[in-house]
């Protein structure tokens, strides 16, 4: 089974938290620690907690809550804000020629007409100011 170090179960789960229940045995079974604590669907006739959030470290939530929504629903909304710290892997950049329009023939016309003569003058120029340099 794949092990993670952090792990968030989060949702509308249709059963009432407010009161202890078999789903809330399974994740404590598994050290999960419930941060909702506070009705999430209030009616007239009934409070429950529907929406939960389960998390299996509390270092990394830095808050949670419950927020009032009665203007648009009976439904309140469940937050947590989460803190990671995350490591910036550098980008591996990869340069490569297209050789799908590549002329072997052409190639060897241009390394038979290099002008190699000059390519050495300009060689033998640089290793003169490398060896004035140094």
């Amino acid at each position: 089974m794949p092990q993670f170090e952090n792990i968030i179960i989060l949702g509308n789960v249709n059963v009432d938290h407010l009161h202890k229940n078999k789903l809330e045995g399974c994740f404590m079974l598994y050290d999960f620690s419930e941060l909702i604590r506070e009705p999430t669907r209030i009616t007239e006739t009934s409070q429950k907690i529907l929406d939960i959030i389960y998390i299996n470290h509390k270092n990394f939530v830095t808050s949670f809550g419950v927020e009032n929504a009665d203007l648009v629903s009976d439904y309140n909304l469940v937050f947590c804000q989460l803190f990671f710290i995350t490591n910036h892997i550098q980008p591996k950049v990869m340069t490569y020629r297209n050789f799908k329009n590549f002329s072997f023939d052409r190639y060897l016309f241009d390394l038979v007409n290099i002008c190699w003569d000059d390519l050495f003058y300009i060689l033998i120029i640089l290793m003169k100011k490398w060896n004035f340099c140094h």
